[in-house]
């Protein structure tokens, strides 16, 4: 779990972001357009009537260009280091063959001379403005024996549009997609292995994050989570959870979505912190709109890290006594959990459809007034997206879910 902060500050740097350097009074990034961005650096110090320039050096040591003014114009994402360097006139014939021929060992070399004054930024992350609300959300989840987990991938932004995302296991190489989804799930793997996946936006490569981690312990996790529902209620969609142990935890987030994909932070709840009992938790979302509402949880520790740490439950508020409020879990490999709920005891129809319409599965269910709960075994179907439908031969409600 400790990697979730690091790996979002590396994904998500902003287009448009004032630094501030160790030895250098300001480097500003300014992305301006997807053709580019532009690198400014402010002087270092030096002798008077020495010759001032600039040296921009990528992630792998190539020099990329130089400069007279310390500006760089049409900058393509990366990562880059600047170096301000101020030298007498009778070494400008050597700074210059470096500058066109040689590499950042070389200027390391050049700028060790006692009579050269040089400042070297700290690594500057440039990225495309399309990458700018381009985010991965990755949480292991462990099966109840703690045997095994999943790793659910929650990804958003870049300007996806109908070209989706590509995920590549970094371990075997291995690419998945273009998807049209928000999430995927791959598992089930032991307890203890490792994982990583490269999380990339079909139409703009250049918008790419990495997410791993290193061991994957079930058996010692931050908060171990025993109950998570929600329910309308009438000030808005009361929330309720139980944690069965907590270590280090140090508050959390509240997330809601009207579509499933899109989440907000819509409140905080401070965590027992350290704790071997169970701990109740509730809040209330003063949200009245009729609708669907999905919500989930993550979870802070006291060190900062993040992870989403629950699956995504639903509420549906409407004036209608017949709806279905739960669908999980989302994606699914294997079955599907429907909770729904009636203002009879009466026989219902439930069915699972294709996009295309066609009706995969069909199977009867006596429900009782009030809330009730079908498991559908969706283990011989196809990857893709399905509806699941429940009719009482008057009305008919519907929900989305994605099997994997």
């Amino acid at each position: 779990m400790g990697n979730f902060t690091n790996f979002f500050k590396a994904g998500l740097l902003a287009a448009l972001i004032s630094f501030a350097f160790q030895g250098v009074d300001a480097q500003t990034v300014d992305c301006m357009s997807t053709s580019g961005c532009t690198i400014t650096a402010n002087p270092p110090a030096g002798n008077p009537g020495d010759v001032v320039s600039y040296v921009l050096v990528d992630e792998d040591g190539n020099i990329v260009t130089s400069s007279s003014d310390g500006t760089f114009e049409n900058v393509t994402p990366g990562t880059y280091t600047v170096y301000s360097v101020s030298y007498p006139s009778d070494s400008a014939a050597d700074f210059a063959t470096i500058v066109t021929g040689g590499n950042q060992g070389d200027l390391d070399t050049f700028i060790s001379d006692a009579a050269v004054s040089a400042e070297v930024s700290d690594p500057i992350g440039v990225t495309s403005p399309a990458c700018n609300d381009f985010e991965v959300v990755h949480s292991a989840i462990c099966s109840p024996d703690k045997s095994e987990f999943q790793v659910l991938l929650v990804f958003q932004g870049g300007e996806a549009g109908t070209g989706g995302y590509v995920i590549t296991d970094d371990q075997s190489g291995a690419s998945f997609g273009p998807l049209s989804a928000n999430s995927i799930t791959f598992g089930p793997f032991d307890s203890g292995s490792a994982y990583s996946y490269t999380v990339s936006v079909a139409d703009n490569p250049e918008c790419a994050v990495s997410v791993s981690q290193s061991v994957v312990d079930c058996q010692t996790t931050e908060v171990e989570l025993a109950r998570f529902s929600a329910e309308a209620a009438e000030g808005g969609n009361l929330l309720s959870w139980t944690t069965a142990t907590e270590t280090n935890a140090k508050y959390f987030i509240v997330e809601h979505s009207t579509n499933g994909s899109d989440f907000q932070q819509v409140g905080t709840k401070f965590a027992a912190g350290n704790s071997s009992v169970n701990q109740d938790y509730t809040f209330l979302h003063s949200e009245l709109a009729n609708g669907t509402h999905y919500y989930r949880l993550k979870e802070v520790d006291v060190e900062g890290n993040v992870r989403i740490f629950t699956r995504t439950i639903t509420v549906i508020r409407s004036a209608e006594d017949f709806a279905i409020t739960e669908v999980y879990p989302v994606p699914t490999v294997d079955v599907i959990n429907v909770q729904f709920i009636t203002n009879n005891d009466e026989p219902l129809t439930v069915q699972v459809v294709d996009v295309t319409g066609k009706v995969v599965g069909t199977q009867n269910f006596k429900a009782n007034a009030g809330v009730n709960q079908i498991t559908l075994d969706v283990a011989p179907y196809a990857a893709g997206n399905y509806f699941v439908s429940i009719s009482n031969g008057t009305n008919t409600i519907v929900e989305k879910f994605v099997k994997n």
